[in-house]
């Protein structure tokens, strides 16, 4: 059922997060408590906005090895323009911190987006104009990623990804889609198109491959 406490941007039932997370932190989550949060990390994916309206497209429980309590919220950011968001939440008693996971319409989980975003960088610093870009800088967050958690936007990376629209739906059996994922790099964009196909043994192939333009 959709909570009545829930803010106007939060039209969606709580059940699923109450049988995972309990009930006292569903009416937490399904509250205002955490709406200057939400937008305070919205906001950090568009500096340009000064002011967003947001609508909350889906929330659902996420497992993390580390047996934190997290939950990922999708959503549609309207400021000039009209962008798809999702955050990983992370809850530690009162303690609120959260993850940006890769921007537009990904049907990958997050630990899927970890290996994608690893081979996807390491196919265009090989490439053209990634080849020739300066990498030097470049931080990863190793605990981000033991713990399963992407890094979307890695500390001095020269290439960054903006947006994620998925070009062909998941067969009936859910086994296979497709989706193209944008990059930017310095003026440039790099588009890559990633299949997906999900294995006997129940892992995940991904195959990347950059658009020539």
């Amino acid at each position: 059922m959709i909570p009545d406490s829930s803010p106007e941007y939060m039209d969606l039932d709580d059940a699923e997060i109450s049988t995972a997370l309990g009930p006292e932190i569903a009416a937490r989550i399904f509250s205002d408590e955490f709406t200057d949060f939400r937008v305070a990390a919205l906001l950090q994916t568009i500096p340009e906005a000064p002011e967003i309206g947001m609508l909350m497209l889906d929330i659902y429980p996420h497992k993390l090895e580390t047996g934190e309590l997290a939950w990922i919220e999708k959503y549609m950011v309207k400021g000039e323009h009209e962008f798809g968001r999702s955050v990983m939440m992370l809850l530690d008693g009162n303690s609120l911190q959260f993850a940006h996971l890769v921007p537009g319409q990904s049907k990958a989980s997050p630990v899927l987006q970890c290996d994608v975003l690893d081979n996807v960088l390491a196919l265009i610093k090989n490439d053209g104009a990634g080849a020739r870009a300066d990498w030097s800088g470049l931080e990863r967050n190793e605990n981000l990623a033991a713990r399963g958690i992407p890094e979307v936007w890695p500390s001095g990376c020269p290439v960054s990804v903006f947006d994620s629209v998925v070009t062909q739906e998941p067969d009936q059996e859910g086994k296979a889609w497709s989706e193209r994922w944008g990059f930017h790099l310095g003026d440039d964009v790099v588009l890559v198109d990633i299949v997906f196909t999900r294995s006997a043994d129940g892992g995940t192939l991904i195959l990347p491959k950059i658009v020539k333009q």
